[in-house]
């Protein structure tokens, strides 16, 4: 059963890199949150420490992440995913460490998603290009979030 997992908006955040910095950032990003299996080299390339500020307010927050991953997760949490979802994802140890130099948050974990879910209704949705399948095609499926409805669900086949 898929499960999902949201930053709250008004949450606690904090600025974060990770170090060393990764060379291509885009590429490292898409590379981490594509849904497929990472091979052992992809893995081994993956920067072991972020750096962050302070939390703007409230306490350190559970998850640490940018708008379309990857998420990073406290040991908190990635237990309560193993338990909703045993063997499904891979976790890299991440070091955190707050920029002052003093800060040490701890090992928190990369979530590496292994698979992909779409339970998306194309011909419900508004895509960039339009409605439906070849309008998700179209636009590479950026939806028009904010403008447009997003339909997901479930059918039996």
């Amino acid at each position: 059963m898929p499960y999902v997992i949201e930053i709250p908006l008004d949450g606690p955040s904090v600025l974060k890199e990770f170090e060393p910095k990764p060379e291509d950032r885009l590429e490292f990003m898409r590379s981490v949150t594509k849904p497929t299996k990472l091979e052992s080299e992809e893995i081994a390339s993956i920067p072991r420490t972020l750096i962050v500020g302070e939390p703007k307010k409230g306490a350190f927050p559970d998850i640490l992440g940018w708008n379309l991953g990857p998420w990073i997760v406290s040991p908190r949490l990635r237990k309560t995913i193993e338990t909703l979802e045993p063997d499904v994802h891979d976790f890299v140890p991440i070091l955190v460490k707050g920029e002052d130099g003093n800060s040490d948050y701890g090992t928190y974990y990369l979530i590496l998603l292994t698979q992909a879910l779409d339970a998306v209704i194309y011909e419900e949705t508004e895509f960039s290009a339009g409605i439906g399948v070849e309008a998700a095609k179209r636009s590479r499926y950026a939806i028009n979030a904010g403008y447009g409805p997003c339909c997901a669900g479930c059918r039996a086949d």
